[in-house]
């Protein structure tokens, strides 16, 4: 009798253990699916410094912090230089084309003009001949088929300036100008 006593409250214990250890998995279980619904939903990060934007295989890094130059009240002889890093984080090589994602110009007589490089561990990859900046638009090409080996890095400067020409420019007194770099 005292046997089966003991088979009984061994049994008894054997429960209570199991039980004890589904109660831990639910509580662990519970607590991970919560952390992870919340942490989804409030997890972000945002830099002020620097603008970052991955595209398709590629990121783009603005060392002003911000892919858009906006300049009001531009004088000629006016300059300023916007620098894009783009990296490519696929192994393999690519290309891309520079761009404009969106511009507004309302300078005239071809005055406002682009220049720029871009760079691979100092040795330059493609050369931007000065040109007139466009009227307006979306995804005007800057430069285009750059190639770009696999993990490597370019360093593109794009130099804006409003050409003084020695003569009656009094056309483009008051115009703006806003330009968004990307890439394609």
């Amino acid at each position: 009798m005292k046997k089966n006593k003991n088979k009984n409250k061994n049994k008894l214990n054997q429960k209570i253990f199991i039980l004890i250890i589904i109660l831990i998995f639910v509580i662990v279980g519970s607590i991970t699916l919560t952390y992870g619904f919340y942490a989804s939903k409030f997890d972000t990060k945002i830099s002020p410094v620097n603008i970052s934007s991955t595209v398709k295989n590629f990121s783009l890094d603005y060392s002003e912090g911000t892919p858009t130059i906006n300049e009001p009240d531009i004088l000629p002889g006016w300059s300023a230089k916007k620098t894009v890093t783009i990296t490519n984080s696929n192994s393999s090589s690519a290309t891309y084309s520079l761009v404009f994602k969106k511009l507004s110009n309302g300078f005239t007589n071809g005055d406002l003009v682009y220049s720029g490089t871009c760079k691979s561990g100092g040795a330059t990859v493609k050369t931007i001949s000065e040109t007139a900046v466009p009227a307006s638009g979306t995804d005007l090409k800057i430069a285009e088929s750059i190639a770009i080996d696999g993990s490597a890095t370019h360093t593109c400067d794009i130099t804006f300036k409003f050409k003084e020409t020695n003569s009656d420019q009094s056309t483009n007194k008051g115009k703006t100008f806003t330009a968004t770099l990307g890439i394609a």
